[in-house]
C-alpha cells in the first residue's frame, strides 16, 4: 500500500491557476503517450528523501499551451506513483522474496483520471484496476490489517469481498513512457533542496 498525500492539492492548485475549470475536463485529454517536452515536479510537500525540494515547470517555451502544462502535471503524478511502486517492490523483494505482481489497484479521487491510470499501467507494465467508490482505501486498509493481526479475520481473501473494480487499464507496450520518466527524473536535482538553499541565502 502506498499513499501520495499531495496529489489532490496539486490538482486543486492547477484548477485555481486556470489550467482547467472542472475535473471532468481532465479526462478529455488523450491517454496516448507522446514524447514530453514540458515537465513538472509536484513537490508541494517535498520529494522522496528531500523535504526541502521545490515544485516547478521546466521546458516551457513560446509554443507551450495550457494543455501541455496540465498534461505535465498529470504525468508527474503518475511518475511519483511509479517511483513509490519501484521502492515498495524493492522492499517487498528484499523481505518477502521476489514476486511478479499481476495487477495494481488505485483508489481515491485522483484515480478517476484515465490519463494517470493509463500512464501508471504503461510504466509498471501491469494491469491497473480502478476501484469504484473506494475513496477511503488507506483507512480501510489499515483497519483490515489490524483485524487480520488481531485474528478477527482469517485471510486476505476476505478483503476482496468489499472491493468493486470500476475499470481496468491494460499496459501499452511503448518506450516513450519510460523515456519521459527518465527525463523527468533528470530534472529533480534542479529543484532539490530549493527551500533549504533559500533559507541559507536569507540568513
Amino acid at each position: 500500500h502506498a499513499y501520495h498525500s499531495s496529489c489532490a492539492n496539486i490538482l486543486n492548485w492547477a484548477r485555481q491557476a486556470g489550467l482547467f475549470n472542472d475535473f471532468s475536463e481532465i479526462n478529455q485529454l488523450s491517454t496516448d503517450t507522446k514524447i514530453a517536452h514540458v515537465f513538472f515536479l509536484p513537490a508541494f510537500d517535498g520529494h522522496i528523501n528531500d523535504p526541502y525540494c521545490g515544485s516547478g515547470f521546466i521546458g516551457i517555451d513560446g509554443q507551450t499551451t495550457r494543455d501541455d502544462l496540465l498534461r505535465s502535471i498529470l504525468e508527474s503524478i503518475a511518475f511519483v506513483a511509479y517511483e513509490l511502486f519501484v521502492f515498495l517492490k524493492q522492499d517487498f523483494d528484499k523481505y518477502q522474496g521476489e514476486e511478479n505482481f499481476r495487477f495494481l489497484r488505485l483508489a481515491g479521487g485522483v484515480s478517476k483520471c484515465d490519463f494517470i491510470c493509463q500512464t501508471i499501467a504503461n510504466l509498471t507494465k501491469l494491469s491497473i484496476q480502478r476501484c469504484y467508490a473506494f475513496n477511503y482505501a488507506s483507512g480501510i486498509g489499515a483497519a483490515f490489517l489490524a483485524a487480520y493481526g488481531c485474528g478477527l479475520i482469517d485471510d486476505y481473501e476476505q478483503f476482496e469481498k468489499i472491493i468493486t473494480v470500476e475499470k481496468i487499464f491494460q499496459p501499452v507496450q511503448c518506450d516513450v513512457a519510460e523515456q519521459n520518466f527518465k527525463q523527468w527524473k533528470s530534472i529533480i536535482p534542479r529543484f532539490g533542496k530549493w527551500y533549504q538553499n533559500s533559507d541559507n541565502l536569507s540568513e
